[in-house]
């Protein structure tokens, strides 16, 4: 009882749905103004098909007997269901002129359109699915006319067209592969009720792009303002074009490597170049600073001034007045080198304890690469020495220091400055070029042996004519300047570069008491065959004609 109650309702609810949408179409109709055309109505039909009068003799008969038993009237329509016990709604078609037709009652649920499998350009076989977006079904902006009806009988399923791929932007494509329904089925679409029924909407054209367009339009970038986001983003990721990343080729990873190597390296050089830089300037200034401290224009009479200048300064007797600024900043100053038409060889010469104090600090004691040239801690600055020996650096980054002592390898050079001033805190003195040689420091350059260049005194005057005559072997050119046994030199000694802890020497012979201070330069010839090294001619790949020759000591 409780069943045939159930029917009755479910009954009187198609009943009153079926209505609805009948109104609704016949409210179309006249918007339309479709003329001879008059829809099916509760109370008043229009001549039908064989087909709808047994529905609506079938109807009429279960009214009549409806009201002698006092029960709620039947629907209008039979009601159908599908195998599992449920009602199915009807369906309404139109023509192809968009003009509603006789509603035909759909037995079954509409089948779900066919699958349609394609293969994507890696292989991957998948299928496809058309789904309308859920916004557009639920606004009905865009109406869609439904398919033309197809004749039905009861329990049989409605021919539904394949549908089409649609080349519009209400139209969602799905990719999922094969195993993709098995895992995830998709659950049983139930049918809209004609109450919600979607509304007449103009036919779109069918689709005429294949996959590969679909996917060429699945890859064009996101107009939405957070896909563009996401892209800038991804763009912008630190490092993109030069840090490598998972899933660079092994080129690219290689070469970024390299740029990053580089980069550090120039990151770690750059700090020094800077210091080195502004080392440079700093000393160019500091040798100007100076030789503006020099005073040429004292004499004897300014030492009282000088000495209540500087009170706590113990100045040497005998010392030239000229050097007192100096020598009250350093008490280590012995003396002033200065050479003609040079740009840099214009500064206090110092003298400490040893051969290495001065060689990474300047004059007032500050670090630096450029040093200070220094006397020989064994030379006497009083009484000279048979040989006076100064060092200086050679920076190959420019001329400051002994760097333009590399003038003298031609003999242009010498011709350019023939005459050096070496002046000490006691006495002013002139020195004439006499010779300039290359040699080296180390024994294993030579075959064990080192000229000795750098020693004060010597024995005799005939020992001094032997090392004389070792230089004349050396020398690269001959001056036109002659020596005698008594006669005192000045070494300027720097380093050179043409292979390790190689020596560029210069000697210059003390201009004599009475002697002119002038150098005929035009006398100046070259030597076709100075002896160097064994190094030397093992880089040029020639035989040393000096190999057996004797090695001279002091």
């Amino acid at each position: 009882m409780a069943h045939s109650r159930q029917e009755k309702q479910n009954a009187q609810s198609l009943q009153e749905q079926t209505q609805q949408l009948l109104d609704e179409l016949e409210s179309a109709r006249r918007r339309c103004g479709l003329p001879g055309q008059t829809l099916p109505h509760a109370h008043n039909r229009c001549a039908a098909t064989p087909k709808e009068e047994i529905i609506m003799a079938d109807q009429d008969q279960h009214r009549e007997n409806s009201k002698g038993e006092g029960i709620s009237p039947v629907p209008e329509q039979p009601v159908y269901y599908d195998a599992n016990g449920n009602p199915v709604t009807p369906v309404v078609y139109y023509d192809a002129q968009g003009r509603p037709v006789i509603p035909v009652f759909s037995p079954a649920v509409a089948p779900q359109p066919e699958e349609q499998y394609e293969t994507l350009p890696d292989g991957t076989r998948v299928r496809i699915v058309y789904q309308e977006p859920e916004s557009k079904r639920a606004s009905g902006s865009t109406p869609r006319r439904p398919a033309s009806p197809q004749g039905q009988t009861t329990g049989a399923k409605p021919k539904v067209d394949k549908p089409e791929p649609e080349q519009s932007t209400s139209m969602r494509v799905i990719y999922e592969a094969p195993d993709a329904q098995a895992e995830h089925p998709q659950p049983q679409q139930r049918p809209v009720p004609p109450a919600q029924a979607e509304p007449e909407r103009e036919e779109q054209p069918p689709a005429t792009s294949s996959l590969a367009e679909l996917f060429a339009e699945a890859e064009k970038p996101d107009s939405t303002p957070a896909s563009k986001k996401k892209s800038k983003k991804e763009k912008g990721r630190f490092g993109d074009g030069w840090l490598p990343w998972r899933g660079d080729t092994a080129g690219e990873k290689v070469r970024r490597t390299v740029f990053l190597l580089a980069l550090l390296t120039l990151i770690v050089c750059v700090p020094f170049l800077l210091y080195r830089l502004y080392d440079g300037w700093y000393n160019q200034r500091l040798i100007r600073d100076l030789a503006d401290q020099v005073q040429t224009d004292l004499d004897e009479s300014a030492w009282e001034d000088i000495r209540a200048k500087y009170p706590d300064i113990a100045f040497p007797e005998g010392m030239n007045p000229a050097y007192a600024d100096l020598y009250a900043a350093n008490q280590e100053m012995v003396g002033w080198l200065k050479i003609e038409n040079t740009k840099y060889i214009n500064f206090p010469i110092v003298q400490a304890e040893d051969n290495e104090k001065y060689l990474d600090i300047d004059f007032y004691g500050r670090e630096t690469d450029y040093g200070n040239p220094f006397l020989d801690f064994r030379n006497n600055v009083k009484e000279l020495d048979r040989n006076t020996i100064v060092y200086g650096h050679h920076m190959r980054s420019g001329d400051q220091e002994f760097s333009e002592l590399t003038d003298y390898l031609t003999i242009e050079g010498f011709q350019k400055s023939p005459v050096i001033e070496f002046n000490t805190l006691y006495a002013d003195y002139k020195w004439k070029v006499y010779a300039v040689f290359l040699t080296n420091s180390e024994a294993q350059h030579d075959n064990g042996y080192i000229f000795n260049y750098i020693f004060t005194n010597l024995s005799s005057d005939e020992k001094f004519m032997e090392y004389i005559d070792e230089i004349d072997q050396r020398k690269l050119y001959t001056t036109g300047v002659d020596i005698q046994p008594t006669d005192k030199i000045l070494t300027l000694s720097t380093c050179n570069y043409d292979w390790s802890e190689q020596r560029l020497v210069v000697v210059a012979r003390l201009v004599r008491e009475g002697e002119s201070e002038a150098v005929d330069t035009s006398l100046a010839v070259k030597n076709e065959n100075p002896r160097y090294p064994q190094i030397y001619y093992d880089q040029k790949g020639i035989p040393n004609p000096y190999r057996d020759a004797g090695q001279w000591t002091p």
